[in-house]
């Protein structure tokens, strides 16, 4: 799983200093990060924190308008949540 905290310091490092890291780091870590990181520069964001965020939600998007993540209606997780509290005293 990818750490938040190791990708923003990969966010925040300048190309080099991946480059130098890229090798005991996973090849999956790092290639992310460099999406992220075009992904930032593009919309003029500066904050690694901002940036993971806005980009994790442009994926989800993205992945729900091509059919491979359903769509939850509102209040579904609550509906959830209450399942599983009564399955449990059940």
């Amino acid at each position: 799983m990818i750490t938040h905290e190791l990708m923003r310091e990969l966010l925040s490092d300048n190309i080099q200093d991946i480059q130098e890291i890229a090798e005991f780091v996973p090849n999956e870590i790092v290639y992310k990060a460099l999406i992220i990181r075009e992904f930032m520069k593009e919309r003029g964001i500066e904050d690694p924190r901002q940036g993971i965020r806005e980009f994790y939600a442009f994926e989800r998007e993205r992945l729900r308008k091509l059919g491979f993540v359903a769509t939850q209606e509102p209040g579904s997780k609550q509906k959830q949540k209450q399942k599983a509290s009564s399955q449990a005293t059940s």
